[in-house]
């Protein structure tokens, strides 16, 4: 394929993008001006800069829930996805492929947004099994299991991923709610993701020993973030809205309302 036929790939993928920013129930209004600024950014670039701004608009664009949109539209969205895997240039991170045909397993998750006094927040790095090379930060917490509470659930999976032990009524939230589709080890999912907001206490420190096998193969490293450093990186971090949103969340006192992030 020629780069004028890569670049109409794009092109056809940016469409789809505005088509979803028309519809007024896809994305919050705060990441629809967040996404559409990607999309300017990624149509105006040239050179090293048209790369980097590709690879924003495709980690945006992953984060969009997919069942908030018509189904005509996310299978076209679907299609360009498709398209552009078969014809990605070096350096061009991979679309994820979100197929409106696939039966998506419902999943209910529970995640903890672990602070310090210096208002760092801990992230694991890891990939998903089928894709070794696309690497992304993510907060502490997994699936819940059948009837389990969900606050005492991300006690439960703090404790098994960090060693930490907290009362769950310590756990503030949920505080925020995503939803996404997506497949990881081979099974389509579809995610619900609830998160709270705990603050470390001092002289703890992270013990990842009582990791399942699956996070052993997929988890590489952890590390404390500053807001600054989340807004400076350029590698995937989930919640994307985390990098904009965590100064505000611990900088104050929760109002109660469960807000939806991307």
């Amino acid at each position: 394929m020629t780069g004028t036929e890569v670049l109409a790939a794009f092109a056809r993928r940016a469409e789809l993008v505005r088509a979803v920013l028309a519809g007024e129930l896809a994305v919050e209004p705060s990441y629809a001006r967040a996404l559409g600024l990607a999309l300017d950014r990624a149509a105006e670039a040239t050179g090293e800069d048209w790369v980097a701004a590709q690879n924003e608009l495709t980690s945006m664009l992953s984060c969009v829930d997919r069942t908030r949109i018509p189904r005509e539209l996310w299978r076209r969205l679907a299609e360009s996805e498709r398209e552009l895997i078969g014809v990605l240039p070096t350096g061009l991170d991979r679309p994820e492929l979100v197929d409106p045909d696939l039966r998506y397993e419902p999943r209910l998750s529970a995640r903890v947004l672990l602070a310090d006094a210096d208002d760092r927040v801990l992230l694991f790095r890891g990939h998903a099994p089928e894709w070794p090379d696309i690497p992304f930060w993510f907060t502490v917490g997994g699936g819940i299991d059948p009837g389990e509470d969900p606050r005492a659930g991300a006690a439960r999976e703090l404790r098994e991923e960090t060693g930490l032990e907290a009362p769950a009524d310590e756990l503030v939230g949920p505080v925020w709610v995503r939803r996404g589709q997506f497949t990881f080890a081979g099974v389509p999912t579809d995610s619900v993701e609830l998160f709270f907001v705990l603050r470390s206490r001092r002289g703890w420190e992270i013990d990842t020993s009582g990791f399942t096998e699956l996070e052993l193969d997929t988890i590489e490293r952890h590390r404390w973030w500053t807001a600054s450093e989340l807004a400076a990186a350029r590698e995937r971090v989930y919640p994307y809205q985390l990098r904009e949103l965590l100064p505000g969340l611990l900088g104050g006192v929760w109002d109660g309302v469960t807000r939806t992030v991307h």
